[in-house]
């Protein structure tokens, strides 16, 4: 019984060690993305969270070519708003939606702040610095759906921005007809 028992001990040890090693430490992991079968799971999360918190902002499940396929807030969230920021400033939450459709795919970053005054500093903030970004072209600003829009292009993407209330919102998208999935968060 207890070579057993020791043959056990050490195969679980074994098993232990190589999935520490295969998988990294939780430390240095990166956040995952759902596997497709989480995805589902991930929408039903989203709407609970939207329910359960009055702060974050309504999404919407359907654009003109995409769909919801995935989105978390909180400190995930949070976490990856600020490092693509590469700077600090006061949240009080954030939420990213990865939208995808047969030829489109969008993602849609939104910064909740802690009140409209913090959020128009951070609107400023990103006005000021973009034009000199080296990643990020400044191409136009216009009005929409009683909002300023700002447009930038970069990566091989349309990118769009503005300000309402709590929120700053950041808008990816690849797709043939990017007005018209703009359009689609801006009136939903």
């Amino acid at each position: 019984m207890p070579r057993k028992f020791i043959l056990t001990a050490l195969v679980v040890l074994v098993v232990g060690v190589f999935l520490v090693l295969y998988q990294g430490s939780p430390e240095q992991a990166e956040p995952e993305q759902p596997a497709a079968a989480e995805q589902d799971q991930a929408e039903q999360d989203h709407q609970q969270i939207a329910e359960e918190s009055s702060d974050l902002p309504d999404l919407p499940q359907q654009t003109a070519e995409m769909e919801l396929v995935n989105s978390y807030s909180g400190d995930r969230a949070m976490w990856e708003i600020l490092r693509l920021h590469r700077n600090d400033f006061p949240l009080d939450d954030g939420v990213v939606a990865i939208y995808q459709g047969e030829n489109a795919e969008g993602v849609l970053w939104v910064s909740v702040s802690p009140d409209v005054e913090e959020a128009t500093k951070l609107m400023q903030l990103m006005v000021q610095e973009l034009p000199t970004s080296d990643v990020f072209r400044e191409e136009d600003v216009f009005e929409a759906a009683g909002k300023t829009i700002y447009y930038v292009t970069g990566m091989g993407k349309d990118h769009y921005y503005w300000h309402d209330d709590l929120y700053v919102y950041w808008l990816q998208i690849d797709s043939q007809d990017p007005i018209s999935e703009l359009n689609a968060f801006l009136e939903y």
